[in-house]
């Protein structure tokens, strides 16, 4: 299992998730399977040029957005490679832009409403005990099965 993705920046809590998830496996972590610094959609085609000429066998690609995995997986397409059937694509943040996009795109949504309004219940909280503190709040994304990890139930 591979990752594309920017491992240096906000979303390297997803690549130590990814580190870890293999760990956790006993999959040995590779670092020629591990591609980082990018930051965009078309970085994510470039990204998967970087993977592939590292010389690495991998069937499944971890990409740290949806964004970034749509330009692999075009990459993917422009050099005679299936999503799924060669190569098992999962990302990150579940956007309802990319529900249109061939194949459908598995990935794990951000509850990024249910952020937002405990965030505000928080800071209104702390406003009325007129005491501000840090405070973690881990929240839960969700998985989101579609055809692109290769797990759909074939009818």
């Amino acid at each position: 299992i591979a990752f594309i993705g920017d491992s240096e920046s906000d979303t390297s809590e997803k690549f130590m998730g990814y580190r870890d998830a293999l760990r956790n496996a006993d999959i040995p972590i590779n670092p020629n399977r591990i591609i980082g610094g990018i930051r965009n959609q078309k970085e994510g085609g470039v990204g998967l040029e970087q993977l592939l000429a590292n010389n690495v066998e991998f069937d499944a690609i971890f990409v740290d957005t949806d964004f970034k995995a749509l330009g692999v997986i075009e990459k993917l397409r422009d050099i005679g490679i299936y999503v799924p059937d060669k190569v098992k694509i999962v990302s990150f943040d579940a956007m309802e832009e990319y529900t249109d996009f061939m194949p459908y795109l598995t990935s794990i949504r951000i509850p990024f409403d249910d952020m937002f309004l405990t965030a505000m219940d928080e800071i209104n909280s702390q406003r009325a005990r007129k005491k501000m503190v840090s405070k973690d709040i881990i929240f839960q994304g969700r998985q989101i099965i579609r055809s692109t990890c290769g797990c759909m139930l074939k009818s």
